[in-house]
């Protein structure tokens, strides 16, 4: 079964007012980008909160609750998160600051190991596996993929470009390994952190540069108010646009433009193409679907995809409590 048997796509027809809709040819051409191991996913909090890990909105809350910070406790997220963290940090010290971000992140705490999204994802041949989330899921996810023995998870600061085409996991924003709680402190949260993890290193914006350049790339989960992650792709559609004047002047064959795509929900597409984080605007080709109540769309779609670019047989999926989505956009 195909996935527009599958999965009911939203097209201009349906009255979403905006040029680019997505298409059977943005499919055909994710699919077949997907099959030449030339396209990344890039997977956001979205699909980790239904396994029970905090969207970036959940974690203000509860540090700040553990920090004693009442104006935090419902306070939105805003463009200046990573000060408030950084408050909480010192208000907490160090060491009771990663204590309980050792103890939110505790996996044996949570649902269960993974979630069949994450499951599907690694079960798709994509060429890399980029994740802002501090979770272990997509690492216990591959340990159950037919695809990933060979698979190798990176994280910040140690984050090798060359691997990049070498379907290996990268947290760029760093991750808690289950096995080593020291691995706490390679998280990027507080102002202080981004900054060195941004600018003072400029290890992340590096990898990024590379990999929104190189590679074509798939969002999925991602809550588009990371302005580093914005930026950084601006920055990428700015040197494309100087590479291809200079190609131009010169009469030089440029490399073809890299495509970004992201599946979104309907109801959060119709909701933030107004603002100015819209992802049409970085670009980003949106494959939209819409969310039905009655089964999971986006494992579906997934699946689809799996089985549009590779011959593994799907794998089985482990089984969540009864309500769960298999994804939340994470308007972090």
């Amino acid at each position: 079964m195909s996935y527009y048997q599958r999965i009911r796509i939203k097209d201009a027809k349906e009255n979403l007012d905006t040029p680019g809709q997505p298409d059977q040819k943005d499919f055909e051409l994710l699919l077949k980008l997907i099959r030449r191991r030339e396209c990344a996913v890039f997977i956001g909090a979205g699909i980790s909160m239904p396994v029970g890990y905090p969207s970036l909105q959940e974690l203000l809350q509860i540090m700040a609750t553990e920090a004693n910070i009442d104006e935090f406790k419902e306070k939105e997220i805003t463009d200046n998160w990573m000060d408030d963290f950084q408050l909480i940090q010192t208000a907490l010290g160090q060491k009771l600051y990663r204590e309980c971000l050792i103890r939110i992140f505790d996996h044996t705490t949570k649902h269960t190991e993974f979630s069949s999204v994450h499951l599907n994802v690694m079960n798709i041949p994509f060429c890399a596996y980029v994740t802002t989330n501090y979770d272990p899921c997509l690492e216990f996810a591959a340990r159950h993929s037919p695809r990933s023995h060979n698979q190798h998870p990176y994280t910040y600061p140690n984050l090798p470009q060359v691997e990049l085409k070498g379907e290996h996991i990268f947290h760029i924003h760093g991750y808690i390994d289950p096995k080593n709680h020291d691995s706490v402190n390679s998280l990027v949260l507080s102002r202080e952190e981004y900054d060195a993890a941004y600018q003072t290193t400029e290890v992340v914006p590096t990898f990024l540069s590379t990999l929104f350049q190189e590679l074509d790339v798939l969002f999925i989960g991602f809550g588009w108010n990371d302005f580093k992650i914005l930026e950084n792709i601006k920055e990428a559609n700015k040197s494309r646009k100087v590479r291809e004047s200079v190609a131009t002047q010169r009469d030089i064959q440029l490399a073809r433009e890299r495509y970004k795509f992201a599946i979104i929900d309907s109801e959060t597409y119709l909701k933030d193409k107004g603002s100015k984080d819209y992802i049409g605007a970085f670009g980003v080709k949106p494959l939209i679907y819409e969310i039905q109540k009655s089964h999971y769309p986006l494992s579906n779609l997934l699946q689809s995809i799996q089985e549009g670019t590779s011959k593994i047989p799907i794998a089985p999926i482990p089984s969540l409590p009864e309500g769960n989505m298999d994804i939340v956009e994470a308007h972090e």
